[in-house]
């Protein structure tokens, strides 16, 4: 039978969009596949496909020259939100210029091992201001329009992104009013999604550059994500922008945030973007890694989060089946945060299943081993739920666990062996 040719057009582009995720070699495997059949060739171009272009670790990264760039940009209809470039060594400021002009969607730019391709340059392209000081101003003007306003906080991501001089670029950045104005920008535009995912992903960075040396400034930051969530619920690249941005803002604890009233007023828009796209590792990963942090620093916060059906879709991040370990990580460190919830009781068989089952699936994963023995070891040593994680099987998964990494790796013996310990011991 003719597969190619029943599968229904909106099938077809639900497979291809499983390609884009941390698929290195997602372009050319999109080219394949529209040379299947006139069928698969005409979904093959669906702008959908192209919004998320990433061009790494593939044989096209040294022949990429800018009108080639332009053609792959040009299959997005315009509406190109996310552009990765990493060892492009023919593209310039000049070729990057030309390719992202006519983009008015662009809401992140990552150019990395590009040797022609400059920092400033790159700025310039996106918002004729090659510095902190030229696009902050910029950023400060109220008549400046959103579309502008937009890519001025692209442009600030570009600046913060590097893996040098990170103390000289923080510096700078501080001088320029680089994080006012980002701030000014999201209460101005707060009703545009565009500038409250760009200026999201800019503030990401920013704080990762930062870290705890603007603790002060962190209440504002909160509240300005929060806000951007709270008026784009629904919208995934707010999502995938601000959830990060959340997570570094509360990174170094309660000091670091408005409080325990105000992580609590979070948590709902957390999981409502969980709910809404259930399938978006980013999303997932982020809102998992988020609310894990949250959850860790009061008590009541894990409560509030389990109350409100934290549980079940921590449950369900990892049962998705997927390649990358990162978002089984952060799902499982989340179950664990909350398992003795009294809210989260009721769920704890189907929590400890999913834990065993991705257990015994990503054994050999030494992060993920570790994180799942000490998940499945809050459940071993707690007298309500021991009998119902021995009936899964817990203790022979953790077993079989550290004998898999025996001589490889401490942390996760040294994990299961916690898990294992009698808490009558």
């Amino acid at each position: 039978m003719d597969y190619a040719s029943t599968l229904p057009r909106e099938v077809l582009l639900k497979i291809f969009s499983g390609l884009e995720h941390l698929n290195p070699d997602y372009v050319r495997d999109l080219y394949a596949a529209a040379s299947v059949c006139p069928r698969w060739r005409e979904a093959a171009k669906e702008p959908c496909l192209w919004r998320d272009l990433w061009v790494h670790k593939a044989q096209l990264n040294a022949r990429l020259t800018g009108p080639r760039l332009r053609n792959l940009v040009a299959r997005s209809g315009n509406t190109l939100t996310h552009l990765q470039l990493e060892g492009c060594p023919l593209l310039t400021d000049a070729a990057l210029a030309l390719s992202l002009q006519q983009q008015p969607c662009l809401v992140c730019v990552r150019v990395v091992g590009c040797a022609l391709v400059t920092r400033p340059g790159l700025a310039y392209a996106l918002c004729c201001r090659e510095d902190f000081k030229g696009v902050a101003a910029q950023l400060d003007d109220p008549l400046q329009s959103a579309t502008d306003a937009q890519r001025c906080c692209v442009a600030l991501r570009t600046l913060l992104e590097t893996e040098e001089e990170e103390e000289a670029v923080l510096a700078e950045a501080q001088a320029a009013g680089a994080l006012d104005a980002l701030l000014r920008c999201a209460a101005l535009h707060a009703a545009h999604a565009g500038v409250q995912a760009a200026w999201c992903w800019a503030l990401f960075h920013y704080l990762h550059q930062s870290q705890d040396n603007e603790v002060a400034s962190y209440p504002p930051i909160f509240q300005a994500t929060v806000a951007a969530l709270k008026a784009h619920s629904l919208d995934v690249e707010v999502q995938r922008s601000a959830l990060p941005a959340l997570y570094n803002a509360c990174r170094f604890g309660l000091q670091g945030t408005p409080g325990v009233p105000a992580l609590l007023d979070a948590i709902p828009l957390v999981l409502v973007a969980m709910r809404a796209s259930p399938t978006d590792l980013d999303v997932q990963y982020a809102s998992c890694g988020y609310l894990e942090r949250m959850c860790d620093m009061d008590a009541s916060v894990a409560e509030a989060a389990a109350a409100a059906g934290a549980m079940g879709l921590f449950i369900k991040t990892l049962n998705l089946v997927i390649t990358t370990d990162s978002t089984c990580v952060a799902a499982v460190k989340a179950i664990r945060v909350i398992a003795l919830s009294a809210s989260a009781l009721p769920q704890a068989s189907a929590g400890i299943d999913a834990v065993v089952c991705t257990l015994r699936r990503l054994k050999k994963s030494s992060e993920f081993a570790e994180a799942a023995c000490k998940t499945l070891g809050i459940y071993m040593r707690c007298s309500v739920t021991r009998d119902r994680a021995l009936r899964a099987g817990a203790d022979f998964a953790i077993t079989v666990t550290a004998a898999a990494h025996r001589g490889k790796d401490a942390k996760v013996k040294k994990a299961a062996k916690d898990a294992l310990q009698d808490p009558q011991a």
